[in-house]
């Protein structure tokens, strides 16, 4: 999976209006798929840092074990 600056360098009037979009609201929400293919949809905190999109989750989140299990 590229970095966001690599999609930066290839993108960049799309990741910048990504990035507005990301950036216009407090409040995120990620979609994942639990092992029984239903959806799960989370609150997550994201920043863009050192060429990265990062979001946190708590240790034991299932939403970051339905990501370790399926990380499309």
């Amino acid at each position: 999976m590229p970095t966001w600056a690599e999609f930066e360098q290839a993108e960049p009037e799309f990741a910048r209006r990504v990035q507005q979009l990301f950036d216009a609201g407090r409040h995120k929400t990620i979609a994942t798929l639990r092992a029984d293919g239903s959806p799960r949809i989370s609150g997550i905190e994201c920043e863009f840092a050192d060429g990265n999109l990062r979001f946190g989750s708590m240790t034991d989140a299932r939403k970051g074990a339905d990501l370790k299990r399926d990380p499309r």
